[in-house]
């Protein structure tokens, strides 16, 4: 079996040291998501680490929602991302870094 472990730990760093040294400008850049520039994919990003830690860590379940359809559990994620992003839009890229950073050392240790 191969371990990816350390393959993780290394892509996480190299990320949060090119989201550290992006300028004001580059936060703000579009990306191929519509309505996504690079900041709301960084708080996506973090969104998704935490709440992975929640469940599975914690054992955390903060919603029980009813899904009886693919489109049902599209809208569910679809709704988590938009709340997410939303909140953290009053985040500073650097907040926000300084938070992807901390969860990468939780999401190791777990």
């Amino acid at each position: 079996m191969i371990d990816v472990l350390d393959a993780f730990a290394e892509l996480n760093k190299e990320l949060i040291l090119l989201l550290e040294n992006l300028s004001k400008e580059d936060w703000e850049k579009d990306t191929c998501l519509k309505n996504r520039n690079v900041k709301d994919l960084a708080s996506h990003i973090l969104d998704t680490s935490l709440r992975r830690l929640s469940l599975q860590r914690d054992n955390y379940f903060s919603e029980n929602p009813e899904i009886h359809s693919y489109d049902d559990l599209v809208d569910f994620i679809q709704r988590l991302n938009r709340d997410w992003i939303g909140a953290t839009r009053r985040l500073s890229p650097e907040s926000l870094s300084h938070c992807l950073r901390l969860r990468k050392m939780s999401w190791l240790r777990f």
